[in-house]
């Protein structure tokens, strides 16, 4: 079963935390940051991931020398936008222009996480700790780091999650963990709007393109006996609703692109009212929401372990009763609709079978982290070996 993590709608499984907890910044910083000249304590590699107020004479990762002025030079916005240095700008505007200075740069990446954690590590001053971990979840969206950092940030982000006593701030801690493990980051350059969504994402998830447990928590705010996020629900029922279990190719047929958007926009916004008569609309985007989310449903630390058991039932289900609960909930809501759907008289009308089915969803539901063209065309088959049997297995 998976482990609490203190926050409600989040769960985490014993062997991720077990994984991360094996790494630490201290380590990394001790094989990758620059000597501190005149270190004031016995462990200065602590002393340079500590919140400080002042102001950095050099970069503390090793960097090339045409990086160090520029990185610098971004520690400025990040104090201007924690409050630690005075500015006329607007805190956006500040974002808008740390985002510019570092978006695409991996020499930068390990650089702008260390500030991160600098500006979030003990941070005495409640306003500007919340303002650093907004500047955090700013920063897993649009940054990669090296793959020596990566599990010692989240090592880090887990750590914080485990000790913050401030629920929001244990809430930014946790997506900041998760978009790590189990997120890559944006591939275009966030405009002001985007940054503005992306500061407050941990408190107000999207819908398309958030993460699962993000839903979860949030959902759990406004119903605490939510299963699932309620767009699944309103979608589903929608289907059902405008005769999709009797029109032909449901789930195949495109619907019009630009009702299509206008409704995802209300959704977007939590309106879950699906208008029109169209079934293919909320087919649609029901594959799109599926298909945006940043996490897949079936987590990936046990995507090998689904592949391998994707023809056997039994086991399949002793790895879902494994999943958290969130993830759990969405894919029985998801298979138990798809097995109404591949019912053979509703298939006889709809010329959607179980194979068809899993087809169509298989690389929604079921992927990896990091996938190139040859991987996700080598690995669709098994995908939907996996939805294929779960389609024809399942029970409650």
């Amino acid at each position: 079963a998976a482990s609490t993590s203190g926050i409600r709608g989040f769960h985490l499984t014993p062997q991720v935390r077990s994984e991360v907890e094996r790494h630490s910044m201290i380590k990394f910083g001790k094989k990758f940051f620059r000597e501190l000249k005149k270190p004031k304590t016995n462990n200065p590699v602590a002393e340079m991931l500590a919140y400080s107020k002042g102001k950095l004479a050099d970069t503390v990762c090793m960097l090339p020398k045409q990086c160090r002025k520029v990185a610098l030079n971004q520690y400025k916005y990040v104090q201007q936008y924690i409050g630690d240095v005075k500015t006329k700008t607007p805190p956006l505007v500040t974002l808008t222009k740390f985002v510019a200075g570092c978006f695409g740069d991996a020499d930068l990446a390990n650089e702008m996480f260390v500030y991160c954690i600098r500006a979030t590590n003990n941070n005495p001053v409640k306003t500007s700790a919340m303002s650093g971990w907004e500047l955090f979840a700013l920063a897993v969206q649009i940054l990669r780091p090296s793959p020596q950092m990566t599990g010692p940030l989240q090592a880090y982000c887990l750590q914080q999650m485990d000790s913050l006593s401030v629920p929001t701030l244990k809430l930014y801690a946790s997506y900041c963990f998760r978009r790590l493990y189990y997120c890559n980051p944006v591939s275009e350059a966030p405009e002001e709007s985007d940054i503005e969504r992306m500061i407050k994402e941990p408190l107000r998830p999207s819908l398309f393109g958030g993460m699962l447990e993000d839903m979860m928590v949030f959902e759990l705010s406004k119903d605490s006996n939510a299963t699932v996020p309620r767009v699944i629900v309103a979608l589903t029922e929608a289907i059902e609703a405008k005769n999709g279990f009797k029109t032909e190719g449901i789930f195949r047929i495109p619907a019009d692109v630009q009702l299509l958007a206008r409704i995802k926009d209300g959704l977007s916004q939590y309106n879950y009212e699906i208008p029109g008569r169209d079934p293919n609309v909320a087919a649609g985007l029901l594959k799109l929401w599926f298909r945006d989310m940043a996490s897949p449903v079936v987590p990936i630390e046990f995507y090998d372990a689904c592949i391998k058991a994707r023809t056997s039932y039994p086991e399949l289900r002793a790895l879902i009763d494994q999943f958290p609960p969130g993830n759990a909930a969405v894919l029985e809501h998801l298979i138990l609709f798809l097995q109404r759907m591949a019912a053979p008289e509703v298939a006889a009308v709809t010329k959607m079978e179980a194979d068809n089915l899993a087809m169509v969803f298989a690389p929604n539901v079921i992927r990896q982290k990091d996938s190139n063209s040859d991987t996700l065309f080598a690995m669709a088959t098994y995908q939907q070996d996996v939805l294929r049997t779960l389609i024809e297995n399942y029970t409650q």
